[in-house]
């Protein structure tokens, strides 16, 4: 009788767990880490090119990841570290309008009377930083983040104006704030499903400013890269 006694009390735990409501377990577990897909509007008010001396006037286009690892849950909000890579192409910087067309763009079109001279910076930057968020409830709806490190740009610059191209990279710091939006109230059955079939806890909505400044470290290329972007995008806790 004792042995069975024993082996029922060990059996009780695993079965309550077995039985339980599973979307109350999906719910129960805390999100550890972190992906952000995203889209930004950069500026480079600091950059001329090399062979013209234009600058570049407006914002680009910039398209983002970043994952996370969150390993630091505190009553004063969440910590996370994480590595981020990109891809950005610069306004096109007309420096000659209207000029005559080579032989070469003749044999491509012979009806073209004249072509725009122009250049445009391609960048890939990647980073590793820190992000402070200051979740401080359950299923907070609103998060406002703040977000520090270092970053190396990979840099091309192209032209077909007859300026000489350029590649070499730029060493920065960047930091950025912004908030997040909780978007599982949604459609809140869908997310339950989410966090039973994939894990999926939470899905937000994010912006954020951010400003890209010089590391302090020499760079070497004669890259100037200091600027600001608004960004936009999603993010998805598991």
């Amino acid at each position: 009788m004792k042995t069975h006694l024993k082996f029922w009390m060990l059996l009780a735990p695993a079965l309550v767990c077995l039985c339980a409501d599973p979307i109350e377990a999906a719910e129960a577990q805390p999100s550890r880490f972190g992906l952000s897909l995203g889209y930004g509007a950069p500026t480079y008010t600091n950059y001329t090119y090399a062979g013209s001396g234009a600058g570049i006037n407006g914002r680009g286009h910039a398209a983002q990841a970043r994952v996370e690892w969150m390993p630091l849950r505190l009553p004063v909000g969440t910590f996370s570290i994480g590595l981020g890579v990109g891809f950005a192409v610069s306004p096109r910087t007309v420096t000659l309008a209207k000029s005559a067309p080579t032989a070469e763009e003749l044999r491509k079109d012979s009806g073209i009377e004249s072509v725009d001279r122009s250049n445009v910076l391609v960048s890939i930057p990647v980073e590793t930083y820190l992000t402070y968020r200051a979740e401080l409830l359950e299923n907070q709806l609103v998060v406002p983040f703040a977000r520090i490190g270092p970053s190396i740009t990979f840099v091309r610059q192209a032209s077909n104006s007859g300026a000489p191209e350029r590649a070499g990279k730029f060493f920065g710091l960047e930091y950025a704030a912004g908030i997040q939006v909780l978007l599982n109230g949604i459609d809140s059955g869908a997310a339950k499903s989410l966090r039973i079939n994939a894990g999926l806890q939470q899905t937000y909505l994010t912006v954020e400013y951010a400003r890209k400044a010089e590391l302090g470290v020499k760079n070497p290329d004669n890259f100037d890269l200091r600027g600001d972007v608004i960004r936009a995008g999603l993010r998805f806790q598991f």
